[in-house]
């Protein structure tokens, strides 16, 4: 068997470790490339790679510098990407070497090729956003077995809740004491931030695994995954295709032939979405071959969330130091100050990006924009917060609930604030709260959509 694997963007030197073990096959080859890019000057450099000027300043500079013979490092210490890093070659042992100096290759344009017809590749496993290059791109790749959703495979790219609590055991005791919390406390915050991803019908759950080692190796409850790349394309389809964006946030119900609609630059995010782990099966239907789809956990759902207000808010607004931090907001809630919550939301409103185009300019688009704004806003709030709840009559556009009070919230579009404030009465919004022993403050609000703003405000 022979394990394959790209090379990463990142490159360390690392002298100390092992000593390597010989060249790369194809360093007559090498040379042959590294002397025709040393005649090139850097500004040919950067039309050939197609970078900017800063990378082609480190590329340029490296290959002057680059000696093919001395201060060497094995390949497998000699980059950083995620593959290497959960490959952990820094503690190998000696057998560990051995056993990828046997069976490990990597692929590299600079140092080596590795043919198609080489009598050592047999099998070969594609990890990524695939689907889309083999639909779309790669006319070689069309004889490729897809287990992307085959449920005998649907934790092979995860930690399932099972391997968690067999081969993690220490290491939860060890976070649990650094961040002051029950051992029992600390698996519920782990599974709430990491777990949730389902890769089939009947799949069991399995967590993030860069997240889980990286929380593992700080010590420390953060946003990893989201670090490693923003989705910046995610966020154009969307927009591109009007996707409403309260769908994403609340979970969609799609049949089996939309989700494997595999089209970049159709009308359909929602495949891309699945594919790049923002969203992911949470349900099947089998009686309509529907799936159920929502954001995996609370890692995805925040750091997504924030990546998108801007774009559909107009504003960095969550930023520290904004005043529409949405800490600004939970404490204004949080100490009862409804106005200052209220006067904080309708800054947001009136920063909304409104379409100058006059086909978009509609009622309709405006109460849209105005609606998803809101939403954002609540539902970045936190746990405490729910947006459109149901009662017995209708349901409420939100309701934020904390230690002693709960806050129902009824916006208007083009309608007055005290007919909101009458609806959360006549629909009974707030009967399923009267047993709660909690103070109950009802708001009402209009958005005009001639003025673009939220007008005025009522509560009780």
């Amino acid at each position: 068997m022979k394990i394959i694997l790209s090379p990463a963007k990142k490159m360390i030197t690392d002298t100390d470790s092992i000593a390597p073990d010989g060249l790369p096959e194809f360093i007559d080859k090498t040379l042959e490339i590294q002397s025709w890019l040393n005649c090139k000057s850097k500004e040919e450099l950067k039309t050939i790679w197609k970078c900017n000027e800063k990378i082609a300043e480190l590329n340029f500079n490296r290959l002057q510098n680059m000696d093919i013979y001395h201060m060497l490092t094995p390949a497998v210490l000699s980059y950083e990407g995620i593959a290497f890093q959960y490959m952990a070659p820094s503690v190998f042992e000696n057998s560990q070497f051995e056993y990828v100096q046997n069976h490990l290759r990597i692929l590299s344009a600079f140092y080596g090729v590795l043919k198609s017809e080489d009598a050592n590749l047999r099998f070969s496993m594609l990890t990524g956003v695939t689907k889309f290059s083999q639909v779309s791109v790669w006319s070689d790749l069309n004889n490729l077995n897809d287990i992307t959703m085959d449920n005998r495979y649907c934790g092979i790219c995860g930690i399932t809740e099972s391997e968690l609590k067999k081969h993690f055991v220490e290491e939860i005791k060890i976070l649990a004491e650094k961040n002051e919390l029950y051992e029992d406390e600390c698996f519920a915050k782990l599974k709430q931030k990491y777990d949730g991803y389902h890769f089939s019908k009947k799949a069991e759950e399995v967590y993030n695994p860069f997240s889980l080692l990286n929380t593992f190796d700080k010590l420390e409850f953060n946003d990893y995954w989201f670090q490693t790349g923003t989705p910046t394309f995610l966020v154009q389809e969307i927009k591109r295709n009007n996707y409403d964006l309260r769908k994403l946030i609340d979970g969609v119900d799609v049949d089996s032939q939309r989700l494997t609609e595999y089209s970049v630059g159709g009308n359909n995010p929602i495949p891309i979405l699945v594919q790049s782990g923002y969203l992911t099966i949470k349900g099947y239907d089998s009686r309509f071959d529907t799936y159920h789809l929502e954001l995996p956990n609370e890692e995805v759902k925040y750091g997504f969330l924030n990546f998108l207000s801007p774009d559909f808010i107009g504003t960095k607004s969550f930023s520290f130091d904004s005043d529409f931090d949405i800490r600004k907001f939970v404490k204004d809630i949080e100490s009862c100050n409804v106005d200052a919550f209220m006067t904080r939301l309708q800054s947001i409103i009136a920063s909304l990006p409104y379409p100058t185009d006059a086909k978009n300019q509609t009622v309709e688009m405006l109460e849209y924009n105005f609606q998803v704004a809101v939403y954002l806003t609540f539902t970045l709030m936190g746990q405490f917060t729910q947006c459109e709840v149901h009662s017995i009559k209708g349901r409420a556009d939100a309701v934020v609930e904390t230690q002693d009070t709960v806050y129902i919230f009824e916006f208007k579009t083009n309608d007055s604030a005290e007919n909101a404030l009458a609806q959360i009465d006549e629909l009974c919004y707030a009967e399923k709260y009267n047993s709660s022993n909690k103070k109950i403050v009802k708001i009402g609000a209009e958005f005009n959509t001639q003025e673009r703003k939220l007008v005025e405000w009522v509560r009780k």
